[in-house]
């Protein structure tokens, strides 16, 4: 097994007091930016065996992997990332998140009974508020790419999955 793993919990939660004056003569005017949570989470989780990126490949394949058994390679993101302002007056609630999952093979030979290439990412997002907003970017990419890969009767599994939610 060779993997990458990101665990990651990030909550905050705000709440008021209802029961004092927040804005004094306008109360009854909600006003967002009052109260601002704004949170960023970047996150890049990566397991590469060979040349890294789009750069030039050995033409002859060296050997990475030699093994009799069973061979897997994880890049796996997890998690929850929350952000809560409690308010029935005041509050935006915001969450900025970059994340990348990535198992590749690149530019060498594998030698195994079992190969299996997998990347995931499962993080639950969350934001709640008078004015709540999510904003996500990346990718969740498993490949092999011009490289040997001899496996037996174990097979060959590539796959990328992507579970994240937003609520």
């Amino acid at each position: 097994l060779l993997a990458a793993e990101d665990l990651s919990r990030v909550e905050v939660r705000l709440v008021t007091d209802e029961s004092l004056p927040l804005l004094g003569g306008i109360a009854n005017i909600a006003v967002f930016s009052a109260l601002d949570s704004n949170l960023s989470v970047s996150r890049t989780t990566q397991v590469l065996v060979g040349a890294s990126g789009a750069g030039t490949v050995n033409a002859a394949h060296p050997t990475a992997i030699d093994a009799d058994g069973s061979v897997k390679l994880l890049a796996r993101n997890y998690g929850r990332v929350g952000n809560e302002i409690l308010s029935s007056a005041v509050g935006s609630a915001g969450n900025t998140l970059s994340e990348t999952a990535t198992a590749q093979i690149r530019g060498v030979t594998v030698l195994a009974n079992e190969l299996s290439v997998e990347a995931e990412s499962n993080t639950i997002y969350r934001a709640v508020s008078l004015e709540a907003k999510n904003t996500a970017t990346g990718s969740t990419a498993a490949g092999i790419d011009r490289s040997t890969i001899d496996v037996g009767t174990g097979g060959l599994a590539v796959s990328a999955s992507d579970a994240s939610a937003f609520t």
